[in-house]
C-alpha cells in the first residue's frame, strides 16, 4: 500500500470486516461455525485479500481518489464478503 493508509491499519481494516462477517456466518450457518473459527477466517481472509493484486489495486485507487472511511468500508466488506462465499463456493 502506498503512505495513505499504514499495513497495519489495513490489517485492522480486514479484521473488523472478517469479525462482521463471521458474526454473519455463524448465525446464519452455526454447523459451518461449529468447525470453522473466527481466527482462522480472520487469517485466510488477511492473506487472501493483501494477495489479490485486484482487491489491493481497488483499494488504492479507493484511497487516492479520497474515499471516505465509510465508502472504504462499504469496499473492504464487498471484498471480505466475496472471500467467504468463494470458501463455500468450491
Amino acid at each position: 500500500m502506498n503512505n495513505l493508509m499504514t499495513m497495519k491499519q489495513l490489517e485492522d481494516k480486514i479484521d473488523n470486516a472478517t469479525r462482521e462477517e463471521w458474526k454473519r456466518l455463524s448465525a446464519n450457518h452455526p454447523a459451518v461455525a461449529a468447525v470453522m473459527s473466527e481466527p482462522l477466517l480472520i487469517a485466510g481472509a488477511r492473506e487472501s485479500l493483501l494477495n489479490d493484486a485486484e482487491a489491493m489495486r481497488a483499494l488504492r485507487d479507493a484511497m487516492v481518489a479520497g474515499a471516505t472511511a465509510e465508502q472504504f468500508a462499504i469496499l473492504m466488506d464487498a471484498f471480505v464478503v466475496r472471500y467467504v462465499r468463494g470458501l463455500f463456493s468450491g
